[in-house]
């Protein structure tokens, strides 16, 4: 017997939608699986009602909802938090286009 979602965590959306993460995920990975405007523009972030650090290890079942700020700017220290290859290739772009990526030695 395989347990194919051994592996992953199941979060609500506010609106009760449910997104499939994998096991490890932060709300920065939720924010940018979501859309990458809502995880450049987080300040924030909630987690059944209670506010979090980005590197909260979401759980199966969290309700998460995410704080933006207009003309807010991503920060290096969101790699970190960023589990997800996805999350931190839109990180790593984002910087970029700021001229906040520092360059490698």
């Amino acid at each position: 017997k395989i347990d194919f979602f051994k592996n992953r965590v199941f979060v609500l959306t506010p609106k009760n939608e449910i997104i499939d993460l994998p096991e490890g995920a932060t709300p920065v990975d939720f924010a940018y699986y979501i859309h990458s405007g809502i995880g450049n523009s987080m300040t924030g972030t909630k987690v059944n009602d209670m506010i979090v650090p980005f590197s909260y290890e979401l759980m199966s079942g969290d309700m998460v909802e995410i704080i933006t700020q207009k003309n807010k700017k991503v920060n290096i220290k969101m790699l970190k938090d960023a589990k997800t290859p996805s999350a931190k290739d839109q990180i790593r772009s984002a910087l970029k286009k700021q001229g906040s990526l520092p360059k490698l030695r």
